[in-house]
């Protein structure tokens, strides 16, 4: 949520999918919430402006009542789905399910973050195109099993 990140990941984010024939940028919320917002400026401001989405957990009772909410365009589109965090990929996949499910056509996932924990070749045994901006050893993290939070600068 800090407005220098924020721009930082967005200007990544864009970089990724800039030559793709995307129509709109979306993700589970919550996680994805804020960076989506975020590359919709940058496309605004870039001269391409994308529509963005959320992927709700669960529908709410009241309201649109819709799985998908935002401006996403009619099926089937090109879609990027984003996540913050990526450890299993379960969340990251339940968000290309859902779009997938409605006709549209999942392009590239990114993640900022992959914890090396088996999103990669669970996107890859869907036949996903997957790119994380950068995982646990870029950050000087290992995430060797029987390792202590002090030993890996936590805690």
């Amino acid at each position: 949520m800090d407005p220098a990140g924020a721009a930082a990941i967005a200007e990544a984010i864009f970089a990724e999918i800039e030559n793709l024939p995307v129509d709109a940028v979306g993700g589970m919320d919550m996680g994805a919430t804020p960076i989506i917002g975020a590359v919709a400026l940058q496309g605004y401001r870039s001269g391409r402006p994308l529509p963005t989405f959320i992927v709700r957990k669960d529908v709410k009772p009241h309201g649109t009542m819709k799985k998908i909410e935002g401006p996403i365009p009619a099926s089937p589109c090109n879609v990027v789905i984003i996540d913050d965090v990526v450890t299993t990929g379960n969340s990251i996949l339940a968000a290309i399910d859902a779009v997938s499910a409605v006709g549209h056509r999942v392009l590239l996932a990114i993640s900022l973050l992959d914890r090396n924990a088996g999103a990669s070749e669970a996107l890859a045994a869907r036949g996903i195109p997957y790119q994380p901006l950068a995982i646990l050893d870029d950050i000087g993290i290992s995430n060797a099993p029987n390792r202590k939070s002090s030993e890996i600068g936590i805690g």
